[in-house]
């Protein structure tokens, strides 16, 4: 910046009208009513209704450009910045915004409207008197205020234009029932229905409200859903591009079910307490050669049959082969993790800290008084969800595998008991022997437990280089082990068949957990232990005869250690 006042003559001045409107127009377009759920929500400085604001402020011309242009006060009806304002100021937006088709949105987390106040009935105001004028509505608001009636009603009429729908509300018991746009939106583009069940009433046979023009549906109310009807969704949906559900209950009506073909959609998350979703749904649609996969389950003492369990194993083997497929040859970026216990199984492939292949698979208590501790997953789908494991054609990009494994109850040791190995276990050593592409291993440094197992289970991961002991920040570890006591007999028994080159200590940061006594680390001849110390990176070759500097921490903890001991 120079300082030098704007004249005639300086660039901005040089763009015609029509490129100032295309680029007023840009800066309505939050990235969070894109991609809805891959960006921090925005402050008030990144409304659309501020920005077109400031830009009127700069000069005559920009305000000039502005006021013309009604399409650009319509995407600025943003209920955050508007939540500031005067009835006058949010009549004056609503007047400038003209016939252009409205966007509604308010993206932050919000507390409740208060009923009688002045946003609450321009809220209202819009919905009823706007409503065929409505394009887009984005909103995070209360579920208490869909019970004002004023707001909710109109919620239940059908919705010509309607091209966006997205709500975000807290998950509560709410009972509104609102048969949701009469099920008449045929202009749907993207849906997004969150936990509120059963706020909603959802017909998945309407066909003019799942068209060829959705492009992404994600229904968080948990649905009753009965598997013909969601497959011939899908047929009148085949430019679909991200499918997201939450199954409460299953129906299955017979064998003769539809293939849709969906060869646009990209990512595929159900939540579904039963395995008969891969039979009935995700064995029968087609989808794009590189779709992310993302399954949970969470039962209740249900039992599955042999052919659900065939098909997911299928299933599953598919599209891991397809994914990674997929990324073949793709820079080393990828990590993997595999939790095994004998309460839940979890299996994930994350990029960039994104999940990009996810299944989770857990037993629960439908009972609040029955303590979780007490349910297990049966050995048998443990078992197959492992030999699916086996069997996937991991890139060659991949070589870090984040674990946890525990073969016991918790208040039971696989060393002192080792007749109370599960089931799964020998699908869980094969498993394991098949991801010879591991060289990094990350083991949390409170889960002492897994490298017990490892340990028992024999000589796994012949690549292995390098040991990475990792530290969850939530929540806080419940005790600080001793790294002598877990990760010492692992070293020592690796040491003498297959020597790993690096512990690696970086990811822990300062604080108690790292004030440790690994002098007797001294006797692994070779091996490098990398740490940090108050941010300083510091590295240490077992064997080289300073054993002293084993005793690492920060200082000034160090020295509290030790006065604390000597006391």
């Amino acid at each position: 910046m120079t300082g030098e006042p704007f004249t005639r003559t300086t660039p901005i001045f040089k763009l015609g009208d029509d490129v100032l409107y295309e680029i007023f127009l840009a800066n309505t377009y939050q990235m969070m009513s894109i991609f809805p759920y891959s960006y921090p929500t925005p402050t008030l400085n990144d409304s659309p209704l501020v920005l077109t604001l400031r830009a009127s402020h700069v000069c005559r011309a920009w305000r000039d450009v502005l006021l013309r242009s009604s399409l650009i006060w319509a995407r600025c009806i943003d209920l955050d910045a508007l939540d500031q304002a005067t009835d006058h100021w949010r009549d004056l937006v609503l007047q400038r915004a003209g016939r252009s088709m409205l966007c509604i949105s308010a993206q932050k987390a919000r507390q409740r409207m208060v009923p009688a106040s002045g946003l609450a009935t321009f809220l209202a105001n819009l919905l009823d008197k706007h409503w065929a004028q409505i394009e887009e509505i984005d909103l995070s608001i209360d579920i208490k205020d869909l019970r004002d009636p004023r707001i909710a009603e109109p919620l239940g009429r059908p919705a010509e234009k309607l091209r966006v729908f997205v709500l975000r509300g807290a998950e509560v018991w709410s009972l509104l029932g609102i048969h949701l746009f009469h099920s008449h939106a045929p202009s749907l583009v993207r849906l997004v229905i969150p936990g509120v069940c059963p706020a909603f009433r959802i017909d998945l046979k309407a066909p003019f409200m799942f068209t060829s023009n959705m492009r992404h549906l994600d229904l968080q109310d948990r649905l009753k859903i009965r598997a013909v009807d969601l497959l011939d969704a899908c047929i009148r949906m085949p430019l679909l591009e991200t499918l997201k559900l939450i199954v409460a209950e299953l129906v299955v009506d017979g064998d003769s079910l539809p293939r849709p073909a969906m060869t646009n959609l990209h990512l595929i998350e159900i939540n579904c307490c039963t395995f008969d979703i891969y039979p009935v749904f995700l064995d029968r649609i087609t989808s794009a050669a590189d779709c992310i996969l993302r399954v949970f389950h969470k039962f209740s003492c249900h039992s599955h049959s042999i052919r659900s369990l065939d098909v997911m194993q299928r299933v599953l083997s598919r599209y891991g082969d397809s994914f990674f497929a997929h990324h073949q040859g793709q820079p080393d970026h990828f990590d993997v993790g595999l939790g095994v216990t004998p309460a839940r199984f979890t299996f994930s492939c994350y990029e960039s800290c994104q999940e990009q292949f996810d299944i989770w698979v857990e037993e629960f208590a439908d009972s609040f008084t029955v303590p979780s501790d007490f349910f297990f997953l049966s050995p048998v789908i443990v078992s197959r969800l492992l030999d699916t494991m086996s069997t996937i054609k991991f890139s060659s990009g991949i070589n870090r595998l984040n674990l946890k494994v525990s073969l016991q109850n918790p208040d039971e040791d696989i060393v002192d008991n080792p007749q109370i190995l599960p089931q799964f276990t020998p699908s869980l050593i094969q498993a394991l022997s098949s991801m010879q592409w591991v060289t990094t291993l990350a083991v949390n440094f409170a889960d002492a437990p897994t490298l017990k197992a490892i340990s028992a289970l024999g000589d796994l991961f012949p690549a292995l280089k390098t040991l990475l002991i990792t530290r969850i920040k939530w929540p806080p570890q419940p005790t600080y082990p001793n790294f002598s006591d877990n990760v010492l007999p692992f070293l020592a028994q690796r040491h003498r068949t297959a020597p790993l080159q690096v512990l690696n200590l970086d990811q822990l940061g300062n604080g108690l957990w790292m004030v440790q006594d690994m002098r007797a680390f001294e006797e692994i001849t070779g091996l490098t232990i990398v740490w940090k110390v108050d941010g300083v990176s510091r590295q240490y070759v077992c064997g080289s005869g300073d054993a002293e500097r084993l005793f690492i921490g920060p200082r000034k903890l160090i020295l509290g250690v030790a006065n604390s001991r000597s006391v």
